[in-house]
């Protein structure tokens, strides 16, 4: 499919903190501004707000904690839907197959950019029907499965893992180096103020 008539298309690709080794070139994923700005508030402002937002290319970190491989998940739905003239709905962006770790890094890294969860929508669901099992399981995979629930806005899920946290997890669990996946907004509340 053709992108959209008048669409100003922007390259991104992400820097890695350590550098590449010599010779190599970052991936980069071709991005139509308006979609951007309509997924993902937080990456439109980061873009925009560059010195010169229209020299058609810009180099991105992934600040931690957000990882860079869930930063390029965010980044290649986008290209998806800006190459499909924002139908991700129909044809941009299939369901991919991801394990319970990386469907939480790409919940913290959803939160943290301010995306929107409608281009995820269906791999979340095909990761929760593959590895969600009620609460049951270590204790790391729970406190994981809450934060998916609170970005994907899953109410059941939120509420199985947050009871099962402060029952099981006990007073271990309150301590602050536990928090470090929250957003920041949610950090330095309750009894493990920083």
């Amino acid at each position: 499919m053709a992108a959209m008539p008048g669409a100003v298309f922007h390259t991104i690709h992400i820097e890695l903190p350590e550098g590449r080794r010599p010779g190599t070139q970052p991936i980069g994923w071709r991005i139509d501004l308006d979609i951007l700005r309509s997924n993902s508030v937080g990456l439109y402002n980061l873009i925009v707000g560059r010195p010169d937002p229209y020299e058609h290319s810009t180099g991105i970190y992934a600040n931690p904690p957000v990882q860079p491989a869930a930063l390029g998940l965010i980044l290649e739905a986008v290209s998806r839907a800006s190459l499909t003239a924002g139908e991700y709905h129909q044809a941009a962006l299939e369901t991919w197959q991801l394990d319970l770790n990386q469907l939480r890094d790409l919940a913290l890294a959803i939160w943290h950019n301010m995306c929107s969860v409608g281009l995820f929508s269906s791999t979340a669901l095909e990761t929760r029907r593959v590895y969600w099992q009620n609460g049951n399981g270590p204790i790391q995979d729970v406190a994981s499965w809450m934060l998916i629930a609170l970005v994907f806005n899953w109410r059941d899920v939120f509420e199985v893992s947050s009871w099962r946290l402060l029952i099981d997890g006990g007073p271990r669990l309150l301590r602050k180096s536990s928090f470090t996946l929250l957003p920041q907004q949610l950090r330095g509340k309750g009894p493990w103020k920083e």
